[in-house]
């Protein structure tokens, strides 16, 4: 009897707390909050892919821009969360030169602030082939790309990751010193 009450008492915990902790969306009217820089811009073929931080005084937005061609990461900051200014050093994070492992694409950001150091892991491509690379920066806008790039590398030929490996928003953490 004894058991069967505290799985009672279990299962409503669990289920209460499930139930009263879900969060009621709704979407800003005023959407979007971002768009696309007009055409022939770094940016102007659309936008995708944004990672948001907020440092404790304004809010930071990477995004991957499209102009026809290539996609590169470019920065915005915000005060409230909704306006947003883009950044005038954007693209903030260009492809790689000719031949490199990134030359076509860098896209998808995933930023963490670790000790006053934005990290970034991005997406970088040249053909169909894409790997993860790694870049930093004291204020978000002036980035140094890891000299160890690409940090995480396709797999072998025939295996499940033999093409792309990319890393997605909130796919990186940052634990007891451990990335």
């Amino acid at each position: 009897m004894k058991k069967l009450i505290l799985l009672v008492i279990v299962f409503q915990f669990l289920f209460f707390t499930n139930t009263f902790s879900q969060t009621d969306w709704k979407k800003y009217e005023e959407n979007p909050t971002l768009e696309s820089s007009p055409s022939g811009s770094w940016d102007g073929e659309g936008i995708m892919g944004c990672t948001v931080l907020f440092d404790g005084a304004i809010y930071h937005m990477w995004y991957s821009g499209f102009d026809g061609i290539y996609y590169r990461i470019g920065h915005a900051t915000s005060n409230d969360g909704i306006e947003w200014d883009k950044d005038p050093q954007n693209p903030v994070l260009d492809v790689g030169a000719l031949g490199s492992w990134e030359e076509s694409t860098v896209y998808l950001p995933c930023v963490l602030l670790v000790e006053s150091v934005f990290h970034m892991w991005y997406d970088g491509a040249w053909g169909w082939i894409e790997k993860v690379g790694h870049a930093t920066s004291s204020d978000g806008s002036i980035w140094t790309k890891d000299p160890l790039n690409p940090v995480l590398d396709v797999g072998t030929s025939g295996s499940w990751d033999d093409t792309q490996v990319f890393p997605m928003a909130g796919s990186v953490i940052f634990d007891n010193n451990i990335y």
